[in-house]
């Protein structure tokens, strides 16, 4: 069915276009003719049949070509293999040399148009002096540039791959250090590479690399004292790295500012606010690193009682909270000691200050004293202890009542008073 459909998509298209061609061959056999050219029919007929013989073996090397590259080449997606990084990462070159090959059968079937309409280009090709170098040049400029991807990809693998061995080996900190330096290895290993391949391409065209490599030195110091702050960036980012100050994942506090640390570059730091927000931070602006998620954590404990309880009594209590926390599994794996209480720390205006800590594994010291203090809570509210709290009373007394004044109704009138002038 398919090569049926193949073919029926031939016809049509041929059906379209055939009678262009049959005026075209028609009109070149008329100007052969009138140009007295001789057996003007069978060196036109050859010229097609040569033209068409060439355009089939074109197709069929495209058509053969792509469906080598699938097989070698397949999807990783669809592909069941026991590697599928190392099939996606070949994957990733299926199109460049997709392009080169087609370009090659595009040459090819030049080259076998003009040898067979009688042009000797194979000839010239191999016997003139400028071809047979520029043929040459090419030819080893592809394989420096094959050899370059292959070293480049094996450095990948290899690193790739020694993070795989020791996150699976449990050595989950020497994995995330690497994982860390990672970017800045290749950042390294790729600028080696393709300055090592660029120089031995322009060798091999005939530009003396000498001279470049001598300006290349005056333009890199003219640029390190143009751009001070980049070197600052990068040899303070380089020696941040080695001295492990951080790692991608770590909650660091730098610069003023606190997050999540999500890429480590050459030059910057890009770190993840807890609102969500990601902050670009260069090395040189880094001056105090605050790892807050290294080897270890302690879940800082603060409880505030009333004035009234027994201090040996509260300090029972949340011991046996701690304990009975640390028996049960998934907060046991997080907590490394039992708690440690400090006794009583200080006398605010309404309550006594209870401290301590309980030690935890890094990172985890939030989730502990989150989850500490809601049973603390639950558990003073069960035996009656008092949480103090600022609790404000307004009392107003009410004003004494104050009786009603009763006018006097008015005394008779003084007799003798009576005819005076007031």
């Amino acid at each position: 069915m398919r090569a049926h459909g193949i073919f029926a998509g031939f016809r049509q298209r041929l059906g379209g276009i055939w009678h262009y061609l049959a005026l075209f061959y028609v009109f070149a056999l008329w100007v052969a003719w009138a140009g007295g050219v001789h057996n003007a029919f069978v060196v036109l007929l050859r010229v097609v049949a040569v033209f068409v013989a060439a355009l089939l073996i074109g197709r069929l090397g495209w058509v053969g070509s792509a469906a080598l590259l699938e097989r070698a080449f397949p999807d990783p997606a669809g592909a069941r293999t026991r590697y599928p990084t190392l099939y996606a990462r070949a994957h990733a070159y299926n199109p460049m040399i997709r392009a080169f090959l087609r370009g090659m059968l595009g040459v090819l079937v030049v080259v076998l148009v003009l040898q067979g309409w009688g042009v000797d280009i194979s000839g010239w090709l191999l016997t003139n002096a400028i071809s047979r170098s520029l043929i040459g040049a090419l030819v080893s400029i592809v394989i420096t540039i094959a050899v370059a991807l292959i070293c480049w990809e094996a450095a990948n693998i290899l690193l790739e791959g020694r993070i795989k061995r020791l996150a699976a080996s449990g050595r989950a900190r020497q994995a995330s250090r690497l994982s860390t330096l990672l970017p800045m290895f290749r950042a390294s290993i790729g600028v080696s590479i393709s300055l090592v391949a660029g120089l031995i391409c322009l060798s091999k065209i005939g530009v003396n690399a000498a001279p470049l490599l001598a300006g290349a030195g005056v333009l890199g110091i003219a640029i390190g004292f143009g751009s001070q702050k980049l070197v600052q960036d990068i040899i303070t980012g380089l020696f941040l790295l080695l001295e492990d100050a951080m790692q991608v994942g770590d909650v660091v506090s730098l610069a003023g500012m606190t997050g999540t640390v999500e890429r480590l570059s050459i030059r910057t730091i890009r770190l993840r606010g807890g609102d969500g927000s990601v902050n670009i931070i260069p090395f040189s602006a880094v001056t105090t690193v605050t790892n807050m998620t290294r080897d270890f954590g302690y879940a800082q404990i603060s409880i505030n009682v009333g004035y009234k309880e027994d201090i040996d009594r509260v300090s029972a209590v949340l011991t046996e909270i701690a304990k009975t926390m640390r028996a049960e599994a998934a907060w046991g794996a997080m907590m490394r000691g039992d708690l440690q209480l400090f006794g009583l720390d200080a006398f605010t205006a309404n309550a006594l200050v209870v401290t301590g800590q309980i030690q935890t594994g890094p990172g985890q010291h939030w989730a502990v004293r989150r989850e500490f203090y809601r049973r603390v809570q639950r558990r003073f509210a069960e035996e009656g202890i008092e949480i103090p709290y600022n609790n404000q009373v307004f009392m107003i007394e009410p004003a004494p009542l104050l009786e009603p004044s009763v006018p006097h109704p008015p005394g008779p009138a003084d007799p003798s008073r009576a005819g005076r002038p007031g």
